[in-house]
């Protein structure tokens, strides 16, 4: 829920939007908000002021091969 015009990226807008988004999705019945965070510096600290919780992830993989490596790919088409 958010992109900005760098003309107006100062004006308070992306914050506005977001706070509308958490409140509508409280009302319902959502009791979590995904943020989906970034690794941009500017954007993290932005998504932290909403109360935003890191939460880190893991995906590990092992190929086989790369037959398998095709396949698996193909699957999650």
């Amino acid at each position: 829920v958010s992109g900005a015009d760098p003309k107006h990226r100062s004006s308070g807008a992306t914050t506005l939007l977001n706070w509308h988004a958490i409140k509508y999705a409280s009302s319902m019945g959502y009791n979590e908000f995904d943020f989906t965070g970034s690794m941009i510096e500017p954007i993290e600290k932005f998504m932290r002021h909403f109360g935003a919780v890191q939460t880190p992830y893991f995906a590990i993989e092992k190929r086989y091969s790369k037959l398998y490596s095709i396949i698996r790919v193909l699957i999650k088409r």
